[in-house]
């Protein structure tokens, strides 16, 4: 949709939720949870042949968030 529409894709790294609420659970659990707003990624230009390349992009931009610690 994002190279349909020519928008940047804006990844977001979510942390903590496994405190917040554990595999399995049916309830939350106090606690904090972080979200990490990377780059924009710019699809300007981007045709279907580039979707693949935007995906890893992402999941690498994502990933990245992973080792990130609170200070």
């Amino acid at each position: 949709m994002a190279i349909e529409a020519q928008a940047p894709v804006v990844p977001i790294t979510i942390l903590g939720t496994r405190e917040v609420m554990r595999k399995g659970a049916a309830w939350l659990r106090a606690g904090q949870v972080t979200l990490l707003f990377h780059e924009p990624i710019p699809t300007r230009g981007m045709t279907q042949k580039n979707r693949e390349e935007l995906m890893r992009t992402t999941r690498t931009t994502i990933a990245s968030g992973l080792t990130w610690r609170r200070l």
